[in-house]
């Protein structure tokens, strides 16, 4: 947050904002929107701001049911597999809960996070 404050006072004493986002080591766009989020939110605007994430699809019971079952590992007769897989869990928390993620996320990650 203070070098940001430190380049935007640069930018009020007169120097451009293409050698201010230099100076800094960022590019021009970059200072332009920490600029815009000054003018709009004062110096709290210039605060890293985390975002909370996608929420969770799971209920605390269904997290702890799938929880055990990873523990517990697949059963080759019942599961098919003897070790889970991201495509298997994809498909046992669509089977038991309803509930579907892309290919591209890791099931247990999305649905433990929370």
């Amino acid at each position: 947050m203070a070098r940001r404050l430190l380049l935007l006072a640069a930018v009020q004493d007169g120097a451009s904002r293409t050698e201010a986002a230099r100076i800094g080591g960022m590019d021009r766009q970059t200072l332009r929107d920490w600029v815009h989020r000054f003018n709009a939110q004062g110096p709290e605007g210039l605060r890293d701001q985390r975002h909370p994430g996608p929420t969770c699809r799971l209920t605390v019971s269904q997290q702890a049911e799938l929880a055990a079952l990873i523990e517990a590992g697949p059963e080759l007769v019942r599961n098919g597999v003897v070790r889970w897989r991201r495509i298997d869990l994809q498909r046992v928390i669509a089977e038991r809960f309803g509930v579907s993620y892309h290919e591209r996320i890791h099931p247990v990650k999305a649905a433990l996070r929370c």
